[in-house]
């Protein structure tokens, strides 16, 4: 009878261990890797050289190929985390050449020496990264593109930096042209008020400093109310000092009421058509 158990459990332990080397290759997933399929294969092959242990009851002998299924579902689960582990260096690293390559893109025709230094800059700390393994694969991208939004603000900052900087030059590049221009305005035989004019205009014109609460249009807009206003104000001085001289019975100026009719002597203030334009005149 005892020879008759031993080899019934022979039997059953045979019967146990093929069911368990058949049911080992459940144990693989799609796209594990050769290393995984090795480590089943191994495990396999293992199972399959076990003899039966006469010295232990069936129970033990089973749990002998148990023993190697256990080690063989850990030595998988650690293994698989090494494949995950490895494609997500490969996917990091891809993703970082990615967006070495995509941070050229930022740049823009005319942008300043500093721009493309804060982007290379930038390449240079995301090119210098390594994978983070106590980080997922989402979080060491994160990594990438935190450097990024911040290279991308930076990048606005210098432009905003730069196009002032180029504003300030042509604001002062206009307003030479427009100081020697209100030079142009003086006319042979100009009294001494209406040079005085120019002389102040030009003063105040050299005076002016880039308001960079304003655009550069409203800057420049600063910079002609005051070329206007001598303009108007050289002509109006001029008419006093013509309409002065009339009185004086010399000058040459054509004065005509609203309602057409020519006049020669000015006698009050008000509003009249001198040399075919309107003009308010004050008599003192």
């Amino acid at each position: 009878r005892a020879a008759d158990q031993l080899e019934a459990d022979k039997s059953a332990f045979e019967s146990y261990r093929k069911t368990v080397i058949v049911n080992s290759d459940t144990l693989a997933k799609p796209g594990d890797s050769p290393a995984v399929l090795s480590l089943i294969t191994s495990a396999k092959d293992r199972i399959s050289k076990l003899v039966y242990d006469e010295s232990k009851s069936l129970a033990e002998n089973k749990d002998s190929v148990d023993s190697i299924i256990i080690m063989l579902k850990s030595d998988i689960i650690i293994q698989r985390a090494a494949d995950q582990l490895e494609a997500d260096k490969s996917a990091f690293e891809s993703y970082r050449k990615t967006i070495i390559a995509n941070s050229d893109t930022l740049t823009k025709p005319g942008d300043s020496p500093a721009v493309l230094s804060l982007i290379t800059s930038a390449k240079d700390r995301i090119s210098k990264l390594n994978y983070d393994t106590s980080k997922s694969l989402a979080e060491n991208k994160d990594s990438v593109d935190s450097i990024i939004i911040k290279l991308k603000s930076d990048i606005i900052i210098q432009r905003a930096a730069d196009q002032l900087e180029a504003d300030k030059s042509a604001f002062e590049s206009y307003k030479k042209t427009v100081i020697a221009n209100s030079d142009t305005l003086a006319k042979p035989g100009d009294s001494p008020a209406v040079l005085s004019l120019i002389t102040s205009a030009k003063d105040r014109l050299s005076k002016l400093v880039y308001d960079e609460d304003k655009s550069f249009a409203e800057n420049l807009i600063i910079i002609d109310s005051i070329f206007n206003q001598l303009e108007s104000d050289l002509e109006n001085t001029r008419i006093s000092v013509g309409i002065e001289n009339h009185n004086n019975r010399s000058g040459n100026m054509q004065i005509h009421t609203l309602d057409g009719k020519k006049i020669d002597v000015l006698t009050k203030s008000g509003i009249y058509i001198i040399n075919g334009k309107k003009r308010y005149v004050v008599i003192k």
